[in-house]
């Protein structure tokens, strides 16, 4: 058997889910053809078109003459041993130059697919970090174990038996996020088709046009019947969808190549999730006419008044020329500031607590507390009907009790202070965040000291909050976000600690 092998995609048009069941692609001198498709929308005959497909390529695979699976979603990794034996792979693969990769997979027995499998690997994860301006080594290393996990939990419930003639069909059902479409891609690298059947919406993640399409009809709801030829069983599912489950760890910015527990319980007396149900997180602010979207300006900018003025080197800036904001422009910015809420395995909401925009590309800055022991996330903005779920803990550091959270959303960040001028006792501030689920209170205060707790330098402010504010922005009266609300005393009256701008400065960079 030969080491070179390539792909090459679509070479025949394929309109229809069984113009995908039918073909079968050629391999001529190291060249396999594959096929990546998009069905996109719905009719009337799917499910039985979809059925159809389950009994022939399902017979097939049971005779031997190819493979076939049929999934409703990827899993979430929820055992602390499995991430940890990922983790061991890819080290050894890093050690080994990245030549081979050895999962259990059982087509690893072969050299020949381990380095197609390596190569498989590489080409997802330049796309993945080609799509970021700055992404950590911790980040890199995350995604690729998943891609790890998912290949093994794909391919060895059948033995997966790899050759490169052999015909693999594999097929997905609305795939939106961008890992889980950058696995797919590394799938037909593998030398498998895979149709991802897009009925509720399309893959927005997609720049490089992977993938072809072909157009069913509108999108909407369908309930497809799970596959049973021995991959996906009925006691699996519950109404045709899998249970949720927790997220891959995060990686701690005190220990970025640690995937695992995580550490160390908070000593401050928290105020995110405490006293939060379900019920809370139904509470909808409603629209207001002629509302602006706050100004952000990007790094090395600052508003005054309504005019945007560079900073050359970080100096030059006129700080009394800058315009207080009233109490009105300053709630117009909790458009920027988001509830979360947390869910356990099974998908109940467990609590809920706040977080800001920090980064246009998704990322949202919570408390390290409010992300703790959530399965996943849901996510919801003011002005948006739409809740936003993810298992993505991008990063997090226990001491500051800060975290990063991603969402696959194009984001308004609010600006964070930049200490032009010294933090001073007496000075105004408003606090934004859901305080019981009461989402997007906005309230106001001042800051009354600062105070260094378990070695962390924290601002003690007036402004009340309550249980689920954590994570929510703390602004001074230009609308910069000078610290975000982490923690408050129940035995006196308006005692509330907030983590300040110098440490959210430093744990986002990168994010920005």
């Amino acid at each position: 058997m030969g080491t070179e092998f390539s792909v090459r995609y679509n070479v025949m048009d394929i309109h229809s889910i069984e113009g995908f069941v039918g073909i079968k692609g050629g391999f001529h001198q190291g060249c396999k053809d594959v096929y990546f498709l998009r069905a996109l929308g719905t009719h009337t005959q799917m499910v039985k078109e979809v059925q159809n497909m389950d009994q022939v390529l399902g017979l097939q695979a049971q005779k031997g003459k190819g493979f076939y699976r049929r999934l409703k979603e990827l899993p979430k990794m929820v055992v602390q041993e499995e991430i940890a034996y990922y983790a061991q792979c890819f080290d050894e693969w890093v050690r080994g130059g990245r030549q081979e990769i050895k999962i259990r997979l059982s087509a690893c027995k072969e050299t020949n697919f381990r380095r197609i499998l390596s190569q498989a690997c590489l080409s997802a994860g330049k796309l993945y970090q080609e799509g970021r301006t700055q992404v950590s080594a911790s980040m890199v290393k995350n995604f690729m174990i998943k891609l790890l996990f998912w290949f093994d939990f794909l391919y060895e419930s059948e033995s997966f038996l790899w050759r490169e003639e052999r015909n693999a069909k594999v097929v997905a059902e609305n795939v939106t996020k961008e890992q889980e479409y950058l696995f797919w891609y590394a799938v037909t690298l593998t030398g498998s088709d895979v149709l991802l059947l897009q009925y509720k919406e399309d893959v927005t993640t997609d720049k490089l046009g992977l993938s072809g399409h072909f157009t069913l009809g509108t999108y909407g709801e369908v309930v497809l019947p799970p596959y049973v030829g021995g991959e996906l069983k009925p006691e699996e599912t519950q109404q045709g969808k899998t249970k949720q489950q927790k997220p891959t760890a995060a990686v701690s910015e005190s220990n970025p190549s640690a995937i695992g527990q995580r550490g160390g319980q908070e000593q401050r007396k928290t105020t995110s999730t405490q006293g939060a149900t379900e019920k809370n997180i139904r509470i909808v602010i409603p629209r207001r006419e002629g509302r602006e979207t706050p100004t952000n300006p990007s790094i090395g900018q600052e508003v005054v008044g309504r005019a945007v003025h560079t900073i050359s080197g970080g100096t030059g800036i006129d700080i009394t020329s800058r315009r207080e904001k009233t109490y009105e422009e300053l709630a117009q910015m909790a458009s920027s500031v988001v509830m979360i809420a947390l869910h356990d395995e099974e998908g109940k909401v467990r609590g809920t607590g706040s977080g800001i925009m920090i980064g246009r590309d998704g990322y949202i800055l919570t408390n390290d507390h409010v992300a703790r022991g959530g399965r996943f996330y849901s996510v919801k903005i003011e002005d948006d009907d739409n809740i936003y779920h993810t298992d993505e803990m991008i990063k997090y550091n226990s001491v500051l009790d800060l975290a990063i959270l991603r969402i696959q959303r194009q984001l308004n960040p609010l600006s964070i202070y930049r200490g032009q001028t010294k933090l001073v006792r007496g000075q105004r501030v408003v606090a934004i965040g859901s305080p019981l689920g009461l989402f997007n209170s906005v309230s106001d205060g001042i800051i009354s000291g600062f105070r260094t707790i378990n070695s962390v330098d924290m601002i003690q402010f007036t402004a009340p909050i309550s249980s689920g504010s954590s994570g929510g922005a703390v602004l001074n009266m230009y609308g910069d976000v000078i610290g975000i609300s982490t923690s408050g005393y129940d035995e006196g009256q308006n005692i509330n600690l907030a983590m300040g701008y110098e440490c959210i400065t430093h744990f986002i960079k990168g994010f920005t």
